[in-house]
């Protein structure tokens, strides 16, 4: 099982490792450096980890500005592939946010996914209280918050 690293800084930038129990499944992209060989998470595996971990990348509108911006980005075999190792609740809130903000090529590969494997309503934004929240039936979303990305 992974373990989360230490956290660490260097002047004004503050690092914090996250492990996934199922890290050694996730898609990664290999790029070679000067100081070796690194593996980053694939835009499809950031996207989803932005609705995952929304706290840890400004709040959930930033994480959505973020996963707009990689839209154009997405191979949609990749981000099914990717939504299949993730929780569910992250393809959920993906799909939402690419549903209202105008990206339904792949708020529709979303929703085929999310209508399959989602068997209850999610928050929005899990932090945010849910009484009175509105209902999206299409991704079993709670409402609970408004989200502003940037343009």
């Amino acid at each position: 099982m992974q373990k989360n690293r230490r956290s660490i800084s260097c002047e004004s930038i503050f690092i914090r490792f996250i492990a996934r129990k199922n890290t050694a499944e996730i898609p990664v992209l290999i790029r070679n450096t000067p100081r070796g060989v690194l593996r980053c998470a694939t835009p499809e595996v950031t996207a989803l980890e932005l609705m995952g971990y929304p706290n840890h990348s400004g709040g959930l509108s930033n994480a959505a500005t973020v996963a707009l911006d990689l839209a154009d980005n997405l191979d949609p075999e990749k981000l099914f592939a990717a939504a299949s190792e993730s929780p569910v609740s992250w393809a959920q809130r993906l799909g939402y946010i690419y549903d209202v903000f105008g990206e339904e090529s792949i708020s529709e590969l979303l929703f085929s996914y999310v209508s399959e494997n989602a068997s209850s309503y999610v928050p929005l934004r899990r932090a945010a209280p849910i009484k009175g929240s509105g209902r999206s039936v299409r991704w079993k979303i709670l409402t609970n918050c408004k989200v502003e990305p940037e343009e």
